[in-house]
This record gives structure tokens, C-alpha cells and sequence, in this order.
């Protein structure tokens, strides 16, 4: 592990700290209190945030540990530490600022078959507002808790969030730790799984986005898991996790009320292989997540207790990177496929609502993948695909009704019953300061809801009208 640390440019002296303290953090982001906690520029963990370089996987593997900072600290009788605080609060502010267009307006949420048009896209200031404690807590443990203000709710809500304690062998050949976050994938260190994938810049919360997705995408902030990892060798990691659901603003999860509910606990697990060699890094690996859910509410969840649907996510991915003195690139790609069976018997409940598809089994496969390149850490761009299919099953993906009817789904339907969509993202980046980027992106969508033409059956809304322009300022201090 010492060569790993030489090969970066650091000395034997501070290796040697930076061994003992990568087995004791959790966690890494791009938030700059990481940067104030270990004196070392954005660049030692970040190729360009959020992405992490090699060193920045250990840094979070280990704890969020690694600290230069003066501590307060006490020790007991037989000279065990008892306390370790760092002398200032490790906090930091993230804001996000945009501006979108869409190709052609949306219809007004309150007209029949789209005779009335909203704006024209929207301004978020902020799009997104996030406090962060990011850093030590103690010689074993550091956490990452983010609190976010979103425009579109116009309220602060629990984000990913993530509490490790990490250890390491005496060699420190094997690093080994405990994750307890909020969020499947958050806790992955390679940028290659869905929490932390591409792009990393999203439009707001009301931009035409496709609906289908699989589960595992989905459940942030809505469970609570606790996991156990170990890297070995800088080379071999495992992880395995059990996720409880733990939804915000509801007493009492499993009723009448609520929904998005796992029955039970949903297992987690990862398994990736990193090597390196020279200033090149290649990953590749897997991941997956088994849960029995009940995906809406109704009165059948409280009435009928276990009328869930059982979802099996499993996923394959890979990350190549390249860091030069000037030319950093990277290549991110993924493919995950969602398995889900549908609990049929809800079809005999008498409970409106319940039945979540007309077919017994259905099947969603969503692939990714991202090419990234900087020049300088200062200007650079990225451009993404995404692809995804599904079976057809006409009330899982049911076409979008008019407004007039009183019934929901208007404009966001699936015309032909299938939820395949397919859609690229072009970004270009100015970076002024390592903590700050400027952004233009564009978004075009050659399916969307299982169509390219009139996908919603209400509105005759084209996938391309969806075509989505956005610019952005992304700030961390």
C-alpha cells in the first residue's frame, strides 16, 4: 500500500499518516471540508468532482479519517483514546444555480389534452442547497450528512448520507469497515454505480424525465442500511448490506397511508476488481439488491399486509480512468437488469389500486455509459448514453389520460404500453477554480415512455419535443 501512496507523489512520512488514517474513514464527496480536514487540494480525491481518483477511494474507504488538522483529544488510564475531535466543525455548503429550455413547452397541468402551455423551461435559484457535516468524528469513524433545500418542494430534506467506521489490518493489505447510509450504491467509491453516476448535473425536479426505473434507483432517503466491506490488497472488494425501509414523514411505514414500502429486509450486494498501472486505473465489476416491495399506496398494504412484488436488480459495471499532469479521462459504463414478480393474487384483494401489472413477470434493463475528458482540470465535457427497454404490460406501463377525465397520468403515459426510452447528454465544462463549474448541456431524447412519437396516448407529446437545454453554475466551499 506504501507504493501506492509513492507512486502519487507522497512522502514516506506522511504515508505512513495517511495509512493509519485511511483505514479509519468512511466515505468521500466533493466537499471542500475534506479538503480543510487533510490540507490537500480537490485534486487528490477528485479528477473533477464528484468523479474520485484511486486516492480518493481510499480516502473514503478508510473512514474520511485522514486529517493535519490539531485535534482535541483525551486518552484513558491504560492510554486508549477516548476522543479525537478536529479543533473546527467539518462543515460545507454546496449550491447548484440552472436554467432549462425544453424544445416545446409543456402542457399546463390544469388543461385538457394539452390546449394550454406552461413556461417554457425554469429557473431554479438554487436548483439545489446542501449542507454538509463531512469529516472526522473519531479515530475509527467519520461520517458524510448532507441536508438539502430543493426550490421545487421550497422545504429541507435528509440527502445521502452515510456513518463509517474503518480499520485495517497490520500490514494494511486488507482495509475493512462498516457502512451505515441511506441510499444503495451511495457507499460505492466508483462513479460507475447509479448514487454517484453520470451525469452528474441533473435537471431539476419538473423537466421532462423518462419514468421507468429500476428499483434500486429509486430508494434514497427512503431506507436505512447497514453494511460491512473490505478491500484487499488495493485490489479485492466486497461488500454486502441489509436496507430496512425508513421513510421520512411517516410514524409508521408498513400502513394504510404510506408507500414505497420494503416487507422485510432487501440485501444489497457488491463485488468490483480495481488494477493499476502508471497513471491508468480500470475497474470492473457487479452489484445487485433483492427486496419485496410494494412500489404504491393503498388500502390493500395496510388491510392486506404483504401483497408485495418481489424485485431482483443485478448489475454489471466498469470504469477506466486516465490522470495525466494535464489530460485526465474517463469511461464510465453500467448495465443493470430489474426482475420483477408481480404479485398476481392482488387481483383477488377487492382493494382498488393494488395490482401493480396485468403479466405475473416483467422486465426492465437500462443500460450506461459516459466518456469524460479535461484539459488542465479547467476545461473539459462529457457525453452520455442511456438506454432502456422493458416488457410490455399494459397497466405497469399504462398510457397517460387526458386531464378532462379526472383521471392522473396526463402527458407522462405510455402510449404503447412499454417503457423503453433512449436519450444522450452533451456537456461542456469551464472549471475557473477546483470548487467551482460553469456548464452548458443538452439533452436529446430519441425515445421517451416507449415511443418516439406521441409516447404519452393523450397529448401526441414527441420524445423530441423533450429535447432539453440547460446551463449551470455548480459551487462547494
Amino acid at each position: 500500500m506504501i507504493r501506492f501512496f509513492r507512486r502519487f507523489g507522497v512522502t514516506a512520512a506522511f504515508a505512513a499518516t495517511v495509512l493509519t488514517g485511511l483505514s479509519l474513514a468512511p466515505p468521500a464527496r466533493a466537499v471542500p471540508s475534506f479538503a480543510r480536514q487533510t490540507g490537500l487540494a480537490c485534486e487528490a480525491c477528485h479528477t473533477v468532482f464528484p468523479e474520485l481518483t484511486p486516492f480518493g477511494r481510499r480516502f473514503k474507504l478508510g473512514g474520511y479519517t485522514l486529517t493535519t488538522r490539531p485535534m482535541v483529544s483525551d486518552v484513558d488510564l491504560t492510554k486508549h483514546s477516548t476522543l479525537s475531535l478536529q479543533d473546527l466543525p467539518p462543515l460545507s455548503i454546496m449550491a447548484q444555480v440552472s436554467s432549462t429550455w425544453w424544445n416545446k413547452t409543456l402542457p399546463d397541468s390544469g388543461s385538457d389534452n394539452g390546449s394550454l402551455s406552461s413556461q417554457n423551461g425554469q429557473t431554479e435559484f438554487p436548483q439545489q442547497l446542501s449542507l454538509f457535516y463531512a469529516g472526522k468524528i473519531a479515530d475509527n469513524m467519520g461520517a458524510f450528512f448532507q441536508m438539502t433545500y430543493q426550490q421545487a418542494s421550497g422545504s429541507f430534506s435528509i440527502d445521502n448520507s452515510d456513518i463509517r467506521f474503518a480499520d485495517h489490518s497490520d500490514g494494511g493489505d486488507l482495509v475493512y469497515g462498516l457502512t451505515l447510509n441511506n441510499n444503495p450504491t451511495v457507499q460505492d467509491v466508483w462513479n460507475s454505480t447509479p448514487a454517484w453516476g453520470a451525469p452528474f448535473f441533473a435537471a431539476p425536479t419538473g423537466s421532462p424525465t423518462p419514468t421507468a426505473a429500476p428499483l434500486i434507483t429509486s430508494l434514497g432517503a427512503k431506507v436505512g442500511g447497514l453494511g460491512a466491506y473490505a478491500l484487499y490488497k488495493d485490489q479485492y472488494y466486497l461488500e454486502f448490506t441489509a436496507y430496512r425501509s425508513a421513510l421520512q414523514g411517516v410514524g409508521h411505514p408498513y400502513d394504510s397511508t404510506s408507500s414505497s414500502v420494503i416487507d422485510g429486509v432487501a440485501p444489497y450486494w457488491r463485488a468490483a476488481y480495481e488494477t493499476q498501472w502508471n497513471k491508468h486505473a480500470l475497474e470492473f465489476g457487479t452489484f445487485g439488491l433483492w427486496a419485496k416491495y410494494l412500489p404504491t399506496s393503498s388500502g390493500a398494504q395496510g388491510i392486506h399486509p404483504g401483497v408485495h412484488d418481489t424485485y431482483l436488480d443485478t448489475g454489471l459495471d466498469l470504469q477506466y480512468q486516465y490522470l495525466g499532469e494535464e489530460n485526465n479521462f474517463s469511461l464510465l459504463g453500467s448495465y443493470l437488469h430489474e426482475n420483477v414478480e408481480h404479485n398476481m393474487n392482488n387481483l383477488n384483494t377487492g382493494v382498488s389500486g393494488v395490482t401493480s401489472a396485468a403479466k405475473p413477470i416483467t422486465g426492465l434493463t437500462r443500460w450506461q455509459a459516459t466518456a469524460s475528458y479535461f484539459f488542465r482540470r479547467r476545461y473539459g465535457g462529457s457525453l452520455s448514453f442511456t438506454k432502456t427497454t422493458g416488457s410490455h404490460d399494459s397497466i405497469a406501463y399504462a398510457p397517460g389520460i387526458s386531464k378532462s377525465t379526472g383521471t392522473s397520468g396526463f402527458q407522462s403515459g405510455y402510449g404503447k404500453g412499454k417503457p423503453d426510452s433512449q436519450f444522450e447528454t452533451l456537456e461542456l465544462d469551464y472549471m475557473p477554480w477546483l470548487n467551482t463549474k460553469i456548464l452548458a448541456q443538452y439533452t436529446i431524447y430519441n425515445q421517451f415512455n416507449g415511443g418516439s412519437g406521441a409516447y404519452d396516448g393523450s397529448t401526441g407529446r414527441k420524445a423530441s419535443d423533450n429535447n432539453t437545454a440547460l446551463i449551470g453554475l455548480w459551487l462547494a466551499f
